[in-house]
């Protein structure tokens, strides 16, 4: 697709990212951890913090100039707080009884019924700075992964940008396989 990226770059677009969009089937192989679970109304101003602060910095939003990066932060500040009001389901990961990370889910009752099984979605995921490096991320995804099982998704769909790497190890590790790919380009007018 690089030729057709080149021709809307020579149109004014800007090129951002590449996100793959893979799906994986639940197995009985996802073991629940017990440092991730739910979320609860106290955990909330901590998860906003650590959504605020704690993105992947190198994704469209964050990369692309026009966009101010304190409003990129509270979008995802935002995000959370709505995904809380809206009922959707938050893993949080512990550390010594402290919030460390997160992940943003979704039960998606639309496409369950438009396939014919549970369909669920992992969204998006952050861990507090001063944690990372210590395999959390894997705990929490995998345990976020367990927690979809257990409200009964069949299958789970997630993203993540090429450039992130670790994210990638993560889901290939956890036999996700890639559906399709979506381009970011931008074009301020």
């Amino acid at each position: 697709m690089t030729s057709t990226i080149h021709i809307f770059e020579e149109a004014g677009f800007r090129y951002y990212e590449t996100v793959i969009w893979p799906v994986a089937r639940c197995s009985e192989a996802i073991q629940q951890s017990p440092t991730v679970r739910l979320m609860r109304e106290e955990d909330l101003t901590e998860v906003v913090r650590i959504a605020r602060n704690y993105q992947y910095k190198r994704g469209h939003f964050h990369a692309d100039p026009a966009f101010d990066r304190r409003a990129v932060d509270e979008l995802y500040a935002k995000w959370i707080r709505t995904s809380w009001k809206s009922g959707e389901p938050i893993a949080i990961i512990e550390i010594h009884g402290k919030v460390a990370g997160y992940f943003n889910l979704k039960m998606d009752s639309n496409l369950s019924e438009a396939l014919g099984y549970t369909y669920a979605r992992m969204r998006s995921l952050a861990l507090d700075g001063a944690v990372r490096g210590r395999g959390l991320g894997r705990t929490l995804f995998d345990g976020a992964m367990a927690l979809l099982k257990n409200m009964g998704a069949e299958y789970i769909d997630s993203g993540y940008a090429t450039k992130n790497h670790i994210s990638a190890r993560l889901h290939t590790r956890s036999d996700f396989y890639s559906v399709y790919e979506e381009v970011t380009l931008h074009l301020w007018l």
